[in-house]
């Protein structure tokens, strides 16, 4: 499945053709992506795997998947004022003397918050709430 994906957002990329870097994308095209992205750090890829295999920054492709979760709203049709639900992927390429996990938080708004311990993220989450 993941290949497939990562096919059909391939080929959608080539399609733009020739672009300079402030070119607009078209909204289909950043779909196809971005569900590739999903599928792709689900499966533990890491950013610059994804954006190589694409052909797009690690930047843009972030963008992107930020901009499209803000696209999600509430009744009121506002942005969402909480954290997004965490997600914890653990890398494929994560190293056997590594013995603390640290994780990030990353605000609706951009916000980001890295090397957290799991406990400190949890107290954290417990501060703000």
């Amino acid at each position: 499945m993941e290949e497939q994906l990562r096919r059909a957002a391939v080929e959608a990329v080539r399609s733009l053709g020739k672009r300079g870097r402030t070119s607009r994308v078209p909204e289909t095209v950043r779909e196809t992506v971005l569900a590739y992205v999903a599928a792709a750090r689900a499966g533990g890829l890491e950013w610059r795997e994804i954006s190589q295999a694409l052909g797009l920054s690690p930047g843009a492709l972030r963008r992107w998947q930020l901009a499209n979760s803000m696209k999600k709203r509430d009744n009121n049709g506002k942005p969402p004022r909480a954290f997004l639900p965490v997600v914890l992927h653990r890398s494929a390429r994560t190293k056997a003397t590594t013995t603390i996990a640290t994780v990030s938080l990353t605000s609706p708004t951009g916000y980001r918050v890295e090397g957290l311990t799991a406990r400190s993220a949890a107290e954290l989450l417990r501060l703000l709430a």
